[in-house]
């Protein structure tokens, strides 16, 4: 899962902090655009964030005036559920076990963006597909209930995962990059970043800051990749005991696939 606070409203950090945490550990609402699931499940959320900010008698008098205005915390929010998928057609993918996929559900509210990447080339993005989109005010979830939830429209897209893919989530300004470097036809080097240390994503984000390629702005990158376990485990990137890298395979409960390997899910988050 993937957030990013918005700068309009108040303490939206932890609001972004807590929706992901929420949506990463289960029990999301199985239809968001149901408004009484998503408020039910929101309620404990936003009474967690009236108890991790300060009170509001600790605030200073223009603190309160803009909580006041503003109404709360906002953020955007995308997770994805994982589940194993059944055997397809798979005439249109070149690995050796094409049957062998990990399907994910997509949900998502705002400008935050998955991009599905095989072969090193980007296959699709959601729910945004052109950088320009990304210019508008995004749709934000509020941490306090003020009667507007009917109003969040979350969309839905499933996606059909292979051997080696990577699935990336992106907050909105490196999202708009990527999508600008599609549109250009520059080659993003997907297979690069998965294999750098924070280090470098900080410098590279630097760097694009400092020629203005980039707005600045919170910018955050999930990628998660889909791993073959044979019987040894895989060669994971050098760095992989870096800084951001979690290796998310469960001690062996393993499905056998028929291609003789099991899936298997590498992540890598990376702040700038």
């Amino acid at each position: 899962a993937i957030a990013d606070g918005a700068s309009s409203g108040m303490f939206s950090g932890p609001w972004a902090r807590i929706l992901v945490e929420a949506a990463v550990q289960g029990g999301c609402p199985e239809d968001p655009n149901h408004t009484a699931q998503l408020t039910d499940w929101l309620k404990l959320l936003r009474e967690q964030w009236l108890e991790e900010i300060p009170p509001l008698a600790e605030l200073k008098w223009n603190q309160k005036k803009r909580l006041h205005q503003c109404g709360g915390g906002y953020t955007t929010l995308l997770w994805i559920e994982t589940a194993a998928s059944p055997t397809a057609d798979a005439e249109d993918v070149e690995t050796s076990a094409g049957s062998d996929r990990v399907q994910f559900l997509c949900r998502s509210v705002g400008d935050c963006c998955l991009f599905h990447v095989r072969n090193g080339a980007l296959l699709q993005s959601f729910p945004i597909s052109d950088s320009n989109e990304l210019e508008a005010t995004p749709l934000t979830i509020c941490s306090v209930n003020r009667g507007r939830d009917a109003e969040l429209q979350f969309r839905s897209h499933s996606l059909d995962c292979c051997r080696d893919d990577l699935v990336v989530l992106a907050t909105d300004a490196i999202a708009k990059w990527l999508l600008e470097q599609q549109e250009s036809n520059v080659k993003v080097d997907w297979d690069t970043i998965w294999t750098w240390p924070v280090e470098d994503w900080q410098e590279f984000i630097g760097g694009l800051r400092a020629k203005r390629d980039i707005r600045y702005d919170d910018t955050t990158l999930v990628m998660l990749k889909i791993l073959a376990e044979p019987t040894e485990q895989p060669s994971l990137p050098e760095n992989d005991d870096g800084p951001g890298r979690a290796d998310l395979s469960e001690p062996p409960a393993e499905e056998e696939t028929g291609g003789g390997w099991s899936s298997r899910l590498l992540l890598l988050v990376c702040v700038a």
